[in-house]
C-alpha cells in the first residue's frame, strides 16, 4: 500500500507496552507479541501511543463491527448505522464524560 510511517493509537496501555518494550520470555501473551512487533518491524516508521478510551470511540465502534466477520480486509462502502454520530462527536472534538468509581 505504499505506507512510510504508521501510528497506532490504543486504549490497551498494557499492550502498548508490551509493542514498545516487548514482554518477558514466560508471558502468557509472548508469542502473540512477537508476532506483532515482527510485523511492525517492517521497512516503515511505527509509533504505538497510549489514548484513552473516550478519545477512541470511533475506533471501538469498527473493532466492534469485526466480532461476527471473517478475516481480511473489508471495505465499507457508507459508513455504519450508528457511525456518523461517533464520527461527527469526533470531528467537532465533543467533550466525552468519563465515569470514574470514587
Amino acid at each position: 500500500m505504499g505506507f512510510q510511517r504508521l501510528v497506532i493509537e490504543c486504549d490497551a496501555q498494557v499492550v502498548v507496552q508490551f509493542l514498545n518494550h516487548g514482554v518477558d520470555a514466560d508471558h502468557l501473551y509472548v508469542a502473540l507479541a512477537a508476532i506483532i512487533c515482527e510485523s511492525l518491524s517492517n521497512d516503515w516508521e511505527v509509533r504505538v501511543n497510549h489514548v484513552y478510551r473516550e478519545a477512541n470511540v470511533v475506533g471501538d465502534f469498527l473493532a466492534s463491527l469485526t466480532h461476527n466477520q471473517e478475516l481480511g480486509v473489508h471495505v465499507l462502502s457508507n459508513p455504519p448505522i450508528g457511525f456518523s454520530m461517533f464520527l461527527l462527536s469526533d470531528v467537532v472534538r465533543a467533550p466525552l464524560t468519563r465515569f470514574v468509581r470514587v
